[in-house]
């Protein structure tokens, strides 16, 4: 699936856990952008990229789980890693 599915799913697992989570949404620039996608999009802004917030540690912090490893496997990009405290 794509981002926001991801994000509304990750959010409403980290509230089954009880961690407070929310989505939120933004215009991110895709670093990652082949010729063929910007040709497709015309352009390398992806509009309402969904990302999900966890409230850690009395602050929130942004996580994403749009690029999952078998996608980073795919066009050949290292996962970031996040442990929710220096992140």
């Amino acid at each position: 699936s794509y981002c926001v599915p991801k994000a509304t799913l990750l959010a409403g697992c980290a509230r089954h856990c009880g961690i407070p989570a929310r989505i939120g949404l933004a215009d991110v620039r895709n670093h990652l952008s082949t010729p063929r996608l910007l040709e497709l999009l015309k352009s390398d802004v992806f509009a309402m990229h969904g990302y999900t917030e966890f409230y850690l540690n009395e602050r929130w912090v942004k996580v994403t789980p749009a690029f999952n490893q078998q996608l980073c496997e795919l066009f050949n990009v290292a996962p970031l890693e996040f442990d929710g405290i220096n992140d």
